[in-house]
């Protein structure tokens, strides 16, 4: 209302909801860039049942992702295919570094690992985002398809962020922006065994040797054919469901020029003028 009034010139970070609703107001301009910032479904591996891979695996099948992105994101976000989403450098996406929305695949993992009437778990979940708490939601009625029962437990941020840090949730939704687009950059921050960001306690002794592979290689052709290898592996491994990446929307006046998009998501005020 303040931005439709004029009271405003910028609005950021609304709703995804409401951004849709925003872009057909008259005087308005909303501009949205794809950006690097994902989000993901993570589960501890020191943990049953999620040591298993088959658990893993059947819970990336159960996911219906078309509707996280268009009925939770309302539209404003793009499925992440791999571990890299797709704006960083090297990033590649097939039947192999990816899962579809099947079911029935998931239901036969859970029978061959062990569970064919399913399980219990708990998913913590940080308040705050309204995107996440949907997310959970719509993933929690997923499994329920699956005869698995995901208790939902929301907590502050502050405590969400001290538990994950403890590693010791059994599930939990976080999101990551690699605002440099490079996959060395997210690789040391989230997925190899000593990253700062690895909470679900993922180590996999080939994945490692091969980060410090490509970090090492003499030509840049060499270090992303590397990082194709490492994006199937870490697909197999299935660590983390990648669930979506996020639109960033600039909303303002039609009056307001020199918007310029950053990777980091902060807007550069000092370009903007209004006329």
């Amino acid at each position: 209302m303040l931005l439709e009034n004029g009271d405003v010139d910028v609005a950021l970070n609304l709703d995804d909801k409401n951004i849709n609703t925003v872009a057909e107001m008259d005087g308005i301009q909303v501009v949205k860039n794809p950006s690097n910032m994902h989000l993901y479904l993570s589960m501890n591996l020191n943990v049953e049942p999620f040591d298993d891979v088959l658990v893993r695996r059947a819970i990336a099948y159960a996911i219906p992702y078309d509707t996280l992105v268009n009925d939770v994101m309302f539209g404003n976000a793009t499925r992440t295919t791999s571990m890299l989403p797709d704006n960083v450098t090297g990033h590649i996406s097939d039947e192999n570094t990816c899962y579809p929305y099947d079911p029935e695949k998931a239901k036969e993992l859970l029978a061959q690992a062990g569970y064919p009437e399913g399980f219990e778990c708990t998913l913590t979940l940080g308040n705050g985002f309204t995107d996440w708490k949907d997310t959970a939601i719509t993933i929690q009625a997923a499994l329920a398809e699956i005869n698995i029962t995901m208790n939902i437990e929301e907590i502050d941020r502050a405590t969400f962020l001290t538990d994950v840090a403890n590693k010791t949730t059994q599930l939990f939704l976080n999101r990551f922006n690699p605002f440099i687009g490079d996959p060395g950059y997210l690789v040391n921050n989230e997925y190899v065994s000593d990253a700062a960001y690895n909470y679900n306690n993922y180590s996999n002794p080939e994945f490692d040797a091969l980060y410090y592979q490509a970090e090492s290689a003499e030509t840049e052709e060499e270090r992303l054919a590397i990082y194709e290898e490492m994006q199937y592996i870490f697909a197999e491994d299935c660590p983390n469901v990648e669930l979506y990446q996020y639109d960033f929307a600039y909303c303002a006046r039609d009056n307001i020029s020199g918007y310029v998009f950053y990777p980091d998501l902060t807007l550069r005020f000092e370009y903007l003028s209004k006329g």
